[in-house]
């Protein structure tokens, strides 16, 4: 019987260090995070992508890698590592023989972003990191913790949040004879005007804006709203231009690839009643021509409209002490579109 009662303790003391071993198994998560999470067209924007060593164990990470998934037309150059050596393949990042990254500890690359000044934000690009304890991608791979992949809005200035509107210390226009542009978010989307269950409570809304020329300076506003219908308000102001008699410019717009037609005034600048906002378009051409297929009984409404505009005399900032006209258009918009100013 004593023997019996050993051997069940032997193998008790077995059992209890295979659990105890199950229990303390090394865990080898990472995850990677990119900052700032903006890279506005027409600019070239440094970007640290950073990998966190996340295991329960004494693993280390000693190589790395990062897919990068890139609008067309924008292209990226590495600015430095901590350590290792990087190369590139495609649109994929790789480290070797990094410096031991133990848990608990951090792993960054600096990436310039360099894109085009007529790039279009086309909402979140992914970048994939991946990790190993090997020096040269190999050995044990880590695996992602949820969220492991850095999410960077390249092509966007920005991102609509919903229910915020422009700041009330925004809403004048800047008035030094240059260009400028503020925006922000009605607190309904545009079909929410008779149902409070369809009030703006989606994600938030990239967008990327620009002054472009096309044939004058024109305005450009893009946004990937997902299915969402978002109000939008911007405060646009115009490059001076040259004085004349009596100021007579009317903005025009274009939307859905169209040509330009004149802009309409709005009915409204509430934002919190957007049905009430928009004017209909006139049943005449080329309001009624395609993209925009207003009826002729004049019953379609505008997808953007003009809630007030004005202009001041500003001096011109060379010395000459001349000076011009700067027109500046509050705009609500319901639509990506083009606005062509003077």
């Amino acid at each position: 019987m004593s023997g019996i009662r050993k051997l069940l303790y032997v193998l008790g003391v077995v059992v209890a260090f295979a659990v105890s071993d199950a229990a303390f198994a090394q865990v080898k998560n990472f995850s990677v995070s990119a900052s700032p999470a903006f890279a506005p067209p027409g600019t070239t924007t440094n970007e640290t992508v950073t990998w966190l060593n996340s295991a329960s164990g004494n693993s280390n990470m000693n190589s790395v890698s990062l897919a990068l998934q890139l609008p067309v037309g924008v292209t990226f150059t590495i600015v430095s590592v901590d350590s290792g050596t990087p190369s590139i393949s495609g649109s994929t990042i790789s480290v070797i023989n990094m410096n031991s990254i133990k848990p608990g500890k951090t792993f960054k690359m600096t990436l310039a972003i360099t894109v085009p000044g007529g790039a279009v934000c086309s909402g979140a690009s992914s970048w994939t990191g991946k990790a190993w304890t090997g020096n040269t991608l190999g050995g044990t791979q880590f695996t992602p913790t949820s969220g492991s992949v850095a999410q960077v809005y390249v092509g966007c200035n920005g991102t609509l949040a919903c229910a915020t509107d422009i700041a009330p210390a925004d809403l004048n226009p800047v008035l030094d004879g240059t260009q400028h542009a503020k925006i922000g978010r009605g607190p309904k989307d545009f079909d929410s005007s008779t149902s409070t269950t369809s009030d703006c409570t989606g994600q938030a809304v990239p967008y990327s804006t620009d002054f472009i020329m096309l044939g004058s300076q024109t305005f450009a506003f893009d946004e990937v709203s997902n299915g969402q219908h978002p109000v939008t308000e911007y405060v646009i102001s115009w490059n001076a231009v040259d004085l004349t008699a009596w100021p007579d410019f009317r903005p025009k717009v274009a939307w859905g690839g169209g040509a330009f037609i004149d802009a309409l005034a709005c009915l409204s600048d509430d934002l919190s009643n957007p049905g009430a906002i928009m004017p209909n378009m006139p049943g005449v051409s080329p309001y009624t021509l395609a993209p925009y297929n207003a009826a002729a009984d004049g019953s379609t409404p505008a997808k953007v409209c003009i809630a007030e505009q004005g202009w001041a005399l500003v001096e011109v900032p060379d010395g000459s002490g001349n000076w011009k006209i700067q027109y500046w258009n509050r705009v609500i918009d319901n639509s990506d579109i083009r606005l062509a100013g003077p």
